[in-house]
């Protein structure tokens, strides 16, 4: 063996033995301790990060399904979940008034800051300020035969398949609807409560987030949102930017018009559902232009008839 090869087969052993000493040394590397971070505020973009993708799992290498852009806000889970890649913290977030967003999402931590609204404090020596009602870090205390209903601040909720985010979505419910519990509670691996739930309407039934549902009462008889009629006049739902009018019920199917808050529409047909949401059929007043929107972005204005 020639000096030559015995001179690189040396510096070869020693790069490796560097390269594996770092990879070790970041192996060992303990997890840091979990940041603490505010629930009750809306979150928006750092200024100087142009966007940022809400993925389906707490990694960067996952698939994204959104893009949050500047002015755009996101709101935490309650409480805030949050997951360690062994690079950044991850946080548990669901997109405010973003079109095609359904659900709740993972994105960097370091992507984000609070976007609290600046409030007068006000207190009386007699009459205290109102403590926030948040749902707490435990199972809820219900029983099978309670009705629950979705809570207002939620666009809407998807019935899943298994007490897990991952899984897929089976069924779709809005604010105010009301749902009675079937059987639970679940915990995921994210800390996160669920219930196995009935719509009464349909019998459909799923597994829904515990943090997403407010209890109405005891056992009672659900009432059930009222139904469209053809004919219904109908426009955007306060805080929908924006809805376009596909050729298709599906999220995937090509659009051909864009409907602006405030514009009315008349109801031609529907409810269809895709398998994860309804879909009306609607006409907009004036022009005539036709298409099909998602019921969860519509509220109703009055009845022709």
């Amino acid at each position: 063996m020639t000096s030559l090869v015995r001179t690189r087969l040396l510096l070869v052993s020693l790069l490796l033995f560097v390269v594996l000493g770092g990879a070790l040394a970041v192996a060992a590397q303990e997890i840091p301790p979990q940041p603490a971070v505010n629930a009750q505020c809306p979150h928006t973009l750092r200024p100087g990060v142009p966007f940022a993708w809400l993925r389906f799992e707490p990694s960067s290498f996952s698939r994204h399904a959104v893009t949050v852009l500047p002015g755009q806000t996101v709101t935490l889970n309650n409480p805030p979940i949050l997951a360690w890649d062994g690079v950044q913290w991850w946080v548990y977030v669901w997109p405010n008034a973003t079109p095609g967003s359904h659900g709740y999402y993972w994105v960097e931590l370091s992507s984000l800051q609070e976007q609290c609204a600046t409030a007068t404090p006000t207190h009386t020596p007699t009459t205290p300020p109102p403590t926030p009602v948040t749902p707490g870090p435990g199972a809820a205390p219900w029983q099978a035969g309670n009705i629950v209903r979705v809570r207002s601040s939620v666009p809407f909720v998807w019935f899943r398949g298994a007490p897990t985010p991952n899984t897929e979505p089976i069924y779709t419910v809005f604010p105010g609807w009301q749902l009675v519990i079937v059987g639970g509670s679940a915990q995921d691996s994210f800390g996160q409560w669920w219930w196995l739930m009935r719509d009464p309407r349909n019998g459909m039934t799923g597994w829904v987030e515990q943090n997403s549902v407010e209890l109405v009462t005891g056992n009672q008889t659900p009432v059930p949102p009222p139904t469209w009629q053809i004919g219904d006049v109908v426009r955007l739902r306060a805080g929908v930017p924006f809805a376009w009018l596909r050729y298709t019920p599906s999220s995937t199917s090509p659009w051909g018009y864009t409907v602006q808050p405030g514009r009315e529409m008349i109801i031609q047909q529907g409810p269809v559902h895709d398998g994860v949401q309804n879909w009306m059929r609607v006409a907009v007043a004036g022009i005539g232009v036709t298409g099909w929107v998602e019921e969860g972005s519509l509220q109703f204005v009055r009845r022709p008839f």
